[in-house]
């Protein structure tokens, strides 16, 4: 079986929280079911702007929420309150457990990214990885300047 690795987007103080182990539940609001195994790389969002590791999934829930925030509203590091924020006006939302987070050799700016793939731009919400490109964020960065 294939699977197709992924490139999710994350505001900056998640990027810490993740780096220290607090964090080992990512939340969203629609992802991919059957991606245990895959690997997650992290593009941190504006000011970084970078790509700084993986984790690789333990499990994927999709789950009403209210329970979603049983299972997983610890291990997302996220209060009470802006969970029910975040999926506010949603029945149901999704949480991507991870044990540990790998950091990159060399962190990979988005600007780097662009030298190659120039009409790239961070996802949303997520997006799948072509070889080729995860080979790119694996690489000691060489070939991106």
């Amino acid at each position: 079986m294939d699977i197709r690795n992924i490139l999710i987007s994350v505001k900056g103080i998640y990027e810490q929280k993740i780096k220290l182990g607090e964090k080992r539940a990512e939340l969203r609001k629609s992802f991919p079911v059957g991606k245990e195994g895959a690997r997650v790389y992290v593009y941190v969002t504006a000011p970084k702007k970078q790509v700084v590791g993986y984790f690789c999934i333990n499990k994927v829930e999709r789950l009403p929420i209210n329970m979603l925030w049983d299972v997983a509203g610890h291990p997302s590091s996220l209060s009470k309150d802006d969970f029910f924020a975040y999926f506010s006006g949603k029945d149901r939302g999704v949480s991507i457990h991870f044990d540990r987070f790998i950091l990159l050799p060399n962190e990979v700016p988005l600007a780097c990214i662009k030298i190659k793939y120039p009409r790239f731009h961070p996802p949303q919400s997520y997006i799948y990885l072509s070889k080729d490109f995860e080979s790119v964020l694996l690489c000691n960065n060489s070939d991106l300047t």
